[in-house]
């Protein structure tokens, strides 16, 4: 069975050293992804993962657990976009969102950190 909708992420995202910064990632149409497993994904590394109703924190990265954040509230209308709170130069990168489901849909978001950035 194909999965009616696809996953679109954001190119890219700018932010200077100590932003909060969220990270936009939805599904189009809009799909209720509640009972779905969410991951987000950077340097290979599972940094937040919702599964079964709730943030799984056992496979999350204990690095981001006060630093990432989802909009839970906003899963019925597909909105599966990540908040970063104080970013360093460290998040610079590539992020992948992915949705699974009856196959894997995911789409991309890159971060650039810089000092100047507005």
């Amino acid at each position: 069975i194909l999965d009616p909708y696809e996953v679109v992420g954001h190119e890219p995202m700018y932010a200077k050293v100590g932003d909060n910064v969220t990270l936009p990632c939805h599904l189009v149409p809009p799909f209720n992804v509640s009972n779905l497993t969410i991951e987000w994904r950077f340097k290979s590394k599972n940094i937040y993962v919702y599964r079964s109703g709730a943030k799984d924190n056992e496979t999350s990265d204990q690095n981001y657990t006060n630093r990432a954040f989802m909009f839970h509230d906003e899963f019925e209308i597909g909105n599966i976009s990540l908040t970063l709170t104080n970013v360093t130069k460290k998040d610079n990168g590539s992020y992948t969102c992915r949705v699974l489901n009856n196959q894997v849909k995911k789409g991309n978001v890159t971060l650039i950190v810089g000092e100047l950035y507005k």
